[in-house]
């Protein structure tokens, strides 16, 4: 089904765009993408890792 694999494509992209901008430290943005997978794939569990990564970002910040 063309929907399916569309679904599934932009699930990676969102996710992989995600990942970039986190690590470059733009973690707003990162959110963002992170979101977009969420709400392709709400069961996936990696979509939730990164936007609990997102929120706990600057944990270590804190804690220093």
């Amino acid at each position: 089904d063309y929907n399916l694999f569309y679904q599934i494509h932009f699930f990676f992209s969102a996710g992989q765009k995600g990942n970039c901008f986190f690590a470059s430290g733009d973690y707003d943005k990162a959110k963002e993408y992170y979101q977009e997978a969420y709400n392709v794939e709400a069961s996936c569990t990696e979509a939730l890792f990164n936007l609990g990564a997102y929120e706990n970002h600057n944990i270590p910040q804190v804690l220093g």
